[in-house]
This record gives C-alpha cells, structure tokens and sequence, in this order.
C-alpha cells in the first residue's frame, strides 16, 4: 500500500492499467444492461406505438450514462500510461469519476421533470380547477 503513495520504495504494485479494466468495464456492462433490458420487455407489451416510443426515449436516457463510462474508462487507462506516481495525474480521473453517476442521477430525474412542465388541467376564471371537489359549497354560517 505504501508504493502506491510513495513510488519511490522499493518493490512492486498492482498493474494499474489491469485494475481500471477490472474496475469500469463491468461498469460499463451493467449500465447497458440496466438501460437495454426495460426496452426489451417494453416491446413485448401491448401498448401503442406512441408510448413504447417515449418510454423507449426515456430508458435511452440511460445511454448517456454509458458515453461517461467510456470516457472515463479511457480517462482511467491514459492515468495508468502517465507514470509512476499515479496520485500527481489523478484529478482528471477524480473529476470524471464524480460526473459520471451525476450524469446517472441526471437521467434518471429527466422524466420526472415532465410532471412539473405538465398543465394542471383547466383552470376556471376563480382561479379553481375545473375538476375534484370545488363544487362543494361550505355554508359559513353554522346555525343551518
């Protein structure tokens, strides 16, 4: 453990380059995994083409997720390339190792937000919902 900070002590570590495949590339397998395996049962229901199409869109916002696993993949091997002390190159790792699940979270929350764009339904000149219970008067006088 000492090498890996202080590459100057004798002895040997762990191939870095090795350690990154063994680290992001199941990663980036379970991520295409998480986004292509809703649409395959998606297809197999009986919906119209117009909901398997946005439903579709929806879980190919997870793809996005998998670009920033490549990237990172590719960020993660060039700091194994970049010399023995591994600690002094690390931000660029560090930084796209902290986008990469704020990318995830992102897509995730994406359709979410539709439901706040979404219009409440008609609204009355009262400024009360044409629908639910507004059509219940309250009498304020308690004595009927």
């Amino acid at each position: 453990m000492q090498k890996v900070w202080r590459p100057d002590v004798p002895g040997t570590c762990i191939n870095l380059v090795q350690f990154y495949y063994g680290l992001q590339i199941p990663n980036i397998i379970t991520d295409v995994w998480i986004v292509i395996s809703p649409i395959r049962e998606l297809m197999r229901m009986e919906l119209t083409r117009k909901i398997k199409t946005g439903a579709t869109a929806m879980f190919l916002l997870g793809s996005v997720t998998v670009a920033f696993d490549i990237v990172r993949l590719v960020v993660l091997l060039d700091l194994g390339h970049k010399g023995p002390d591994v600690t002094y190159h690390l931000t660029d790792a560090a930084i796209w190792t902290t986008i990469e699940p704020t990318v995830a979270i992102v897509a995730i929350c994406i359709p979410s937000v539709r439901n706040l764009t979404r219009s409440r339904g008609p609204q009355r000149a009262n400024g009360r919902h044409g629908y639910g219970s507004s059509s219940i008067q309250l009498s304020s006088d308690f004595s009927k």
